[in-house]
């Protein structure tokens, strides 16, 4: 009964490591024939890693006549975390979609002087677009319906604070601070002069019908800015 009962357990082992043996080939033979396309030109000349539907998805590593790209796939384009090196030696290692480097990541650029110029940051489409996701940040807020930021391209380092209530503008006598304490004058409203950028910890607060209204809010790129508040 003994040597019955482990003749059996012996073939079990051998049936499962057979099935695991068959189920590797067929995926890898269905992988091949698939036939995994990448759809980006500068990296479809070899592609070795997961396919679905004819098309690199997944993980995987595919190379072209210079390029190298390592990382996720989807439908045939880098998509998600990777890492992608040019011919010319750049390398960029981060976040891309449909192709492109687009959200977190460092760039790395070679320079004919074998200089390194350092990108780190945030890109979009492929382009870099700075250190910050975005140009300002809402830290937090109380009893404001809305906050609008806009850029008005004078160049002359102001935040001008504009408040509105049932679509009109009041001038509410506002207190603000902020980390490197910003002159502030009153002209038709709250403005912050002289402005360095980044403009961090702006602290903002001010009463209307009995009810304090709060906000604090950082800036980070450099211009002049319009901030609306509506309650």
């Amino acid at each position: 009964m003994v040597m019955v009962f482990t003749l059996k357990n012996i073939m079990m082992k051998y049936l499962l490591i057979c099935t695991f043996a068959l189920f590797t080939s067929y995926i890898s033979i269905n992988n091949a024939l698939q036939n995994c396309k990448v759809r980006l030109e500068a990296i479809n000349k070899k592609y070795e890693g997961d396919c679905k539907k004819g098309y690199a998805h997944g993980f995987g590593k595919a190379w072209g006549a210079s390029d190298f790209y390592e990382g996720n796939f989807r439908k045939g384009l880098p998509h998600g975390e990777g890492s992608y090196t040019w011919g010319n030696g750049n390398i960029y290692v981060g976040n891309f979609s449909k192709g492109l480097m687009d959200g977190q990541g460092v760039l790395t650029l070679k320079g004919a002087s074998g200089k390194e110029d350092v990108k780190k940051g945030f890109f979009k489409k492929g382009e870099y677009i700075g250190i910050y996701e975005k140009p300002y940040k809402v830290i937090s807020q109380t009893g404001i319906r809305t906050i609008k930021f806009r850029e008005n391209n004078i160049q002359q380092n102001e935040v001008r604070i504009t408040v509105y209530k049932d679509g009109q503008i009041i001038t509410p006598s506002i207190s603000i601070t902020d980390i490197n304490n910003t002159p502030v004058e009153n002209r038709n409203g709250t403005v912050l002069t002289n402005v360095v950028f980044p403009l961090k910890r702006v602290d903002l607060s001010f009463s209307v019908d009995s009810f304090t209204y709060k906000v604090i809010f950082e800036i980070y790129k450099k211009n002049d800015w319009e901030v609306t508040l509506s309650l």
